[in-house]
């Protein structure tokens, strides 16, 4: 099994051919990629895990409804550890700080329904301490846009203000809502 694999795993549902690849072979591989000291999961073995990989991991999972393959409460921890006093993340154990890696912090712990690990707000007020003069956010304050960092800080804005209302009912009438 190689990243490769993984990554068409998600043409493959788009596609409704996702039963075509071995599900146990490719749970099997993710669970030898989880770190058993930090929790995080790794692209591929013996590599280090990142916040990156571990957020596919989880989407993988979560469409084979397998959660229960990994240990969450590793997962949890791994990001927890992650988060910085200003509310950003690093993607690893090296310490890059970047959007994208709140994003795949807070799209995991939504996945994971683990949420209140993190610090939300500093989480978002990292987020917006990156908006720039025209709108667009960049990796970190002060530097130019990306062009995919909007629809990553929106989840993020939207998961703040379903925080605020604070309603599980409220979020799944809400999102209910959005699928129709």
């Amino acid at each position: 099994m190689t990243r490769d694999k993984i990554t068409l795993e998600y043409a493959l549902e788009l596609v409704d051919k996702l039963h075509s690849l071995p599900q146990e072979e490719v749970i099997d591989f993710i669970q030898q990629c989880q770190d058993p000291d930090t929790g995080g999961i790794s692209a591929c073995l013996n590599h280090d895990p990142h916040l990156l990989h571990t957020l596919s991991a989880v989407q993988i999972l979560c469409t084979y409804n397998r959660l229960d393959a990994i240990d969450i409460n590793g997962v949890v921890n791994y990001i927890v550890a992650l988060q910085l006093s200003d509310g950003s993340f690093t993607g690893d154990k090296w310490g890059e700080v970047d959007t994208r890696f709140s994003f795949c912090a807070v799209a995991t712990l939504a996945l994971l329904n683990k949420l209140d690990a993190i610090d939300v707000d500093k989480a978002v007020s990292f987020v917006e301490s990156c908006k720039n003069f025209d709108g667009g956010f960049g990796f970190i304050q002060q530097t130019f846009n990306y062009g995919y960092s909007a629809p990553n800080d929106d989840l993020i804005f939207s998961i703040k203000e379903d925080k605020d209302n604070n309603s599980k009912e409220k979020r799944e009438k809400n999102r209910k809502e959005k699928e129709d």
